[in-house]
Formats: structure tokens, sequence, C-alpha cells
């Protein structure tokens, strides 16, 4: 049986453009769960006689590739696709989200480089600012939620001191660039997995990276991280650049139950160091400041600070309170306690 359906030029009622179904591209739920066609859609002979040009399969072979990117992080089939997240992926403008964050920086650096009496200084002020953005930072989407990993110099992997520290001077341009809020977000994300993964780890690996330089550090050496030496600025910084950022911009959506889960396991570690230290720590090394005397901190009377087995430059201290990062801790622990308050609402962390 055949029959005309109508010209798509004159009769076929077509007013003006028209849109394409995301359940055209996918089979019926059941039958298929990872499979999307953007070429062989499911359509009428007289649709697809406008559909089958190159732009239009362009534009379907986008929405495909995004929508399995959303199905694999979710673990989902593709007829479950958040569809509300696919159309925010495919409305982000051209270069991405990081690209035009550079963008937004460039013109911000410039901006503020014209304000600069020295042209050389000038010139390097601009590169400096824009280093990080262009050179340190991975970001994409993982579960749903924004993620940037920023690695440290030339090693690739995240300091949680640093990668905060690195970020910092970003804050001001967040207000204005939804793109630069994202990437800020995404460190905040990564950061508080971090940190939930081991609060005694300074320096972890990318998703899917293994091999860390310290595999063979005797310390408890997980899936995950670089390295493990206990810092307390490195689990200041994060709260730090959380407070920073919230108080840069207003965006209270970081702050959620992993924000929560996160300062839970910040307060549990510093409280354990406060008693009695059960972190150990040795190194083959020739170095007497690269690891631990006895791979255990110095037996030390509790006094209210909190004790840290490595300083900020990650050498190994003698002495285990180290004032500066105590008062570091004081102070940003009291800024958590009010964004707390202020986004998340739970008071009763807060009073903790």
């Amino acid at each position: 049986f055949v029959r005309n359906e109508g010209d798509v030029q004159d009769k076929a009622g077509v007013k003006g453009p028209y849109p394409i179904d995301y359940g055209a591209i996918v089979p019926k739920r059941g039958k298929c769960a990872n499979l999307l066609v953007p070429v062989c859609i499911s359509a009428t002979h007289i649709a697809y006689g406008s559909i089958r040009m190159e732009p239009v399969f362009f534009a379907l072979g986008q929405a495909a590739g995004a929508a399995a990117v959303l199905a694999a992080e979710a673990g989902a089939a593709v007829q479950d696709v958040d569809f509300a997240a696919l159309r925010e992926r495919l409305d982000e403008p051209s270069g991405g989200v990081l690209g035009v964050a550079k963008n937004d920086a460039k013109r911000f650096a410039e901006c503020a480089a014209a304000r600069i009496g020295d042209r050389r200084l000038a010139k390097m002020f601009v590169s400096s600012y824009l280093d990080t953005i262009e050179r340190t930072v991975r970001y994409r989407r993982k579960n749903g939620k924004d993620d940037s990993f920023v690695i440290t110099g030339d090693i690739p992997a995240m300091w949680l001191r640093d990668s905060c520290a690195q970020v910092w001077p970003y804050l001001p341009l967040a207000k204005e660039s939804a793109p630069m809020r994202r990437i800020l977000r995404g460190v905040l994300n990564r950061a508080f997995d971090c940190i939930r993964l081991d609060p005694y780890a300074n320096a972890f690996l990318d998703d899917g990276e293994t091999g860390p330089a310290w595999a063979n550090d005797m310390t408890e050496m997980k899936r995950g991280l670089h390295e493990r030496k206990w810092e307390l600025d490195s689990l200041c910084y994060p709260l730090r650049l959380a407070h920073g950022y919230w108080k840069a911009t207003g965006d209270a959506s970081a702050f959620g139950e992993d924000y929560a889960e996160c300062v839970r396991t910040v307060l549990s570690t510093m409280r354990a160091e406060q008693r009695k230290s059960r972190y150990s720590f040795k190194r083959r090394t020739w170095t007497p400041y690269g690891t631990l005397a006895g791979g255990m901190l110095a037996p030390f009377k509790p006094n209210g600070m909190v004790a840290s087995a490595f300083r900020a430059s990650d050498d190994a201290c003698i002495l285990p309170f180290n004032v500066p990062a105590n008062i570091f801790a004081s102070d940003v622990l009291a800024k958590t306690a009010t964004v707390l308050r202020e986004t998340n609402g739970d008071a009763a962390l807060a009073a903790e």
C-alpha cells in the first residue's frame, strides 16, 4: 500500500520550522536502553523530506551525543535522560562552559590591566590571571552536577589547598559570569567529594587515573589519592572558597547535602586530631622532612588545638601544633557556620 502524504513545500500544512521530539531518536522503552539514532529517526516520509538535511543532522547528532553522556553519567537508560539537563547542555554557548569562561576572564583581566601604568606589568597580569583557566582546569558534568578538576603546576593531581587558591582570583568575576560560576561550583563539588573520600589526603587524582606517584607510602592509600599527607589547612581552603563563593555570588546551589556531609567530615577529623592522632605516615626518602619520625606525630597533651602532621609546604612537622593553621581553621569554621545557616538551613550543624 502506497500513499502520497503530500508536498512539504506546499500542501502539508507546515507553516514554518517545527521541533523534533526527543522520543523520535530513541527506541520504545523496553526494547533497547542504550541506543540513540540521530539519522534514521522515527518520522513519516513527508516529515523526513525536510529532516534529511545536513544542518538538521548536525543538530540531531549533537543532541544524541549530549544525551548519551547524560545517560552514561547517570547510569540510566536513554529514555530516562533528564530532559531539563539535556536542554541546559544544548543551550550552552559555543565553545562550552570553559571556553566562554576563558573569554569572560580575558575581558575582566584586560579591563583591570587598563588601570596599570606599566605596560609590561599589565601584560604580565593578564597572562597570569588567565593561566589557571587556560591550562589547569578540566570541566565536565558529573552525576548531573558541575565538576572541575584543577591540576597544580606541572603535576597532574589536584591539591585541595592549591586548587582552591588558584581559582580564588575569579570570585570577583563570578557574579556576572554564569560559566565561571559553574566552574567554581565544580571546584567546590570536587573538593567536597575529595574530603569525603579521605580527609587526611592532600592531593587527589582525576577520575580514571591510576598509579599515584606515592602509591608505596606506608599509610592508608586509597584509589583516587595522589598523596596522603595530613595538613590541617587542606581542609580549610575548600570551606574558605565556599564562603567566598557564596559572598561573591549569593548562589546557594552548591550547599546541599554533599556540602553538609563534607562539613561533618571536617569536624569529625579535627575533633579526632585534637585528642590523640589516629594518623600514621612513612615514606622511603633521604630527606627527613618528607616523612614522620617513627611514622607518627610527636606525643602531645590535648589543649584545644588541632594537631597536624605536615605544614603547607608539605614538609613534616616536628611539633604537632601549627598555630597559623589553627587560626585559619577557627576563622573558616565560623564562616562555614554562617553559610550553613543562610543557605543549607542546618542550624544544628552550624552550632557545632
